[in-house]
C-alpha cells in the first residue's frame, strides 16, 4: 500500500477515537474513515498523489472544531474584590484562592493592597472555588469559618465586595452563583437551628434533657434530607448537585441514605463526579 494512503487512513483513526471531540464529530470522521476504506479498496489504482493530498487538507480544516471541543470547559475568569479592613491593616495580609483547573485543585495567593486584590487567569468551567483568610486545612471550624467565601466561577469578571466577614460578601457577574445563594440560603436557617441546639447540649448531664435535644436534631436532619431529596430529584444536573448529595449524606449517614446517595451518584455526570464533592461523595458509597 501507498504510504501516503496508510498514514492518511491511520490518521483519520485516531482522530476519531479521540474522547473530547463534539457530540456527533466521532460518528462522522468514523464515516469518513470508512468511506477512506472503501476508496481506498475499489479505487486504489484510480486514486493519485494528487487527490489523496486533498484529504489532509480537509482534515486542517475540520481541527478547529475540535480543538475548541477540547477547551470548552475551560474558561477565562477575574476576580476583581474589595475588603474592608481598618486604615492601619488595609496592606499586606495573604488571602488565599482554591479553585479547580483540568480536574486538578489548585491553590493561589495574593497579598491585599488597599483594601483590594485581584486574581486572573483559567479554571474549569462553572466550578465552586473559595477565598480563604486562613490557609485551607488549617481552619478550626472551615464548614462555618466567616472568613471563608464559596462561589462559583463563570467566564468573565466576577466582582466580590465586603464590609464585614468574607461569607457575607456580595458578589456579581456570576449568574450562576444567584442559583447557588439561592440554594444555600435554603438550608442556612436548619444548619443554624441543628448548630444552636448543639451548642446547647455542650455540658448537660440530664439524659432526658440531651434526648430531648437529639430528637429535635433528629428532626430537623429529616426536614433537610428531605428538602435535598426533592432538589436532587429534578436538579441532578446543575454544578451544584454534588455539594447538595454530599449535604444529603451527611446529615445521617444511615445505610439507607447512603443506597439513596449511591443511586444519585450514577446519575452524575462524569464532570461532577470528577469535582472535589464527587470524589467525596465515592469514599462515603464506597463502603456499600
Amino acid at each position: 500500500m501507498n504510504v501516503f494512503v496508510y498514514e492518511t487512513q491511520n490518521y483519520l483513526f485516531l482522530l476519531s477515537k479521540q474522547k473530547s471531540l463534539i457530540p456527533g464529530a466521532s460518528f462522522f470522521l468514523s464515516i469518513s474513515l470508512n468511506n477512506f476504506y472503501i476508496c481506498r479498496n475499489v479505487f486504489a489504482k484510480k486514486l493519485t498523489i494528487e487527490m489523496l493530498k486533498q484529504i489532509p487538507l480537509f482534515i486542517l480544516g475540520i481541527l478547529p472544531i475540535f480543538s475548541e471541543a477540547q477547551n470548552s470547559n475551560i474558561v477565562h475568569f477575574k476576580i476583581d474584590a474589595q475588603v474592608n479592613f481598618p486604615d492601619n491593616d488595609q496592606t499586606g495580609r495573604k488571602i488565599y484562592f482554591l479553585y479547580e483547573e483540568k480536574e486538578r485543585q489548585k491553590l493561589d495567593s495574593t497579598i491585599i493592597t488597599k483594601n483590594r486584590f485581584t486574581f486572573e487567569g483559567e479554571a474549569n468551567k462553572n466550578i465552586r472555588a473559595s477565598l480563604l483568610f486562613t490557609k485551607p486545612d488549617n481552619s478550626p471550624e472551615p464548614l462555618t469559618d466567616p472568613n471563608t467565601l464559596d462561589f462559583y466561577l463563570t467566564a468573565g469578571t466576577i466582582y466580590i465586595k465586603t464590609l464585614g466577614n468574607l461569607n457575607r460578601a456580595e458578589i456579581t457577574g456570576s449568574p450562576l452563583q444567584v442559583e447557588y445563594e439561592a440554594f444555600k440560603n435554603r438550608f442556612k436557617k436548619i444548619d443554624f437551628s441543628i448548630r444552636a441546639i448543639g451548642w446547647r447540649k455542650r455540658g448537660l448531664t440530664d439524659s432526658l434533657m440531651l434526648n430531648t435535644y437529639n430528637l429535635k436534631i433528629d428532626s430537623l436532619q429529616q426536614i433537610k434530607r428531605q428538602a435535598l431529596s426533592g432538589f436532587l430529584d429534578s436538579n441532578i444536573t446543575k454544578p451544584y448537585a454534588p455539594e447538595a448529595l454530599l449535604m444529603f449524606i451527611n446529615t445521617k449517614e444511615s445505610n439507607e441514605n447512603l443506597r439513596k446517595a449511591k443511586l444519585y451518584y450514577e446519575n452524575f455526570s462524569e464532570e461532577q463526579k470528577l469535582s472535589p464533592d464527587g470524589a467525596e461523595i465515592k469514599k462515603k458509597i464506597t463502603a456499600l
